[in-house]
């Protein structure tokens, strides 16, 4: 690209196993801090061995971003409080200490990863999972209507599915208010899955089996475009959604994710010396004092994230 920017792009699908493990433990009590942690933990070691491939093939470098798009099998995590959700992926990017971790020893100019269609809360993520085989009547195309009348729905977000089940949880949270949360956890999911009338999920075309239902096939955004910059870059680059974000096909059946598209933008700025080179010794600055701030942890996360550095257990599929 111009101002020599190199885009290197990767299609993957991240491994289920560590963060349904994870998700799997609020069926045994547990808070939700715990719970989070081991799933981030569990995603970090993908995305570590992302990284640690690119460095092994002499892909990365400070002019490069780096953006994996696909199954990043990302899950919605609930608060037995009552809190607002969780998205994994959303939490991990915004763990500055977890973010280095990723990253230790690997050789690499300071950088973080980033979403290009960022948000703030996971009520605003896209449900791309999980769904039955055919779509929803929601989504479902009609013939084409006269000009400025509504068709068929488009989109479908955390926060809609969360709103048609915010009274069952109140009425939850209120029923066991003087019993330990703890012993909700086993059950929130399924309950919560059970608030949501059945015309509306089948209009949505969302996919519940109450008998053996498992947390994480709750409602998710796992389907994702992130990218890893290092940081003396991303203070040059900005992007921009003409969509406004992603776009989900509803109308493709045959799936449990619908698939989803991106349309962004990206912008360089040029390339200044003294500004590039006050910045990056600005970043090691900081990634130094983020070790030395939180040392235990960082060693406790990193030694976990590097077991899989020797082997393949991990690897993606």
């Amino acid at each position: 690209l111009s101002h020599g920017v190199r885009l290197c792009f990767v299609g993957t699908h991240f491994p289920i196993g560590g963060v349904r493990a994870a998700i799997d433990e609020v069926e045994q009590p547990g808070d939700i801090a715990s719970v989070l942690r081991s799933a981030k933990i569990a995603l970090a070691k993908s995305l570590r061995q992302v990284l640690r491939r690119a460095v092994h093939s002499n892909i990365l470098c400070s002019n490069t971003i780096l953006v994996i798009q696909g199954d990043l099998n990302s899950r919605t995590l609930l608060d037995p409080s009552g809190g607002s959700p969780r998205d994994v992926l959303l939490e991990l990017i915004g763990d500055t200490c977890l973010q280095a971790a990723i990253q230790e020893g690997l050789n690499l100019p300071p950088g973080r990863w980033h979403e290009i269609a960022s948000c703030k809360e996971a009520y605003h993520l896209p449900v791309t999972y999980k769904f039955t085989d055919c779509p929803g009547s929601f989504f479902r195309r009609q013939d084409p209507r006269p000009h400025g009348q509504l068709g068929p729905g488009t989109h479908l977000s955390l926060g809609d599915v969360f709103a048609e089940t915010e009274l069952v949880r109140r009425t939850m949270m209120a029923f066991h208010e003087e019993e330990p949360l703890a012993h909700l956890d086993s059950d929130l999911y399924r309950r919560t899955m059970m608030g949501i009338p059945g015309e509306q999920l089948e209009a949505w075309g969302l996919q519940f089996k109450e008998a053996g239902f498992r947390p994480f096939r709750f409602p998710a955004s796992p389907d994702r475009t992130i990218y890893w910059v290092p940081d003396v870059l991303a203070s040059r680059i900005a992007w921009s959604l003409p969509h406004g974000g992603y776009k989900v096909c509803h109308h493709q059946h045959g799936s449990d994710h619908r698939p989803v598209s991106l349309e962004a933008v990206l912008h360089v700025a040029p390339h200044n010396m003294a500004a590039a080179a006050a910045a990056e010794a600005a970043a090691e600055a900081t990634t130094r004092l983020q070790v030395l701030a939180h040392r235990p942890e960082s060693q406790l996360e990193s030694g976990g994230l590097c077991q899989s550095d020797n082997g393949e257990s991990d690897s993606e599929h």
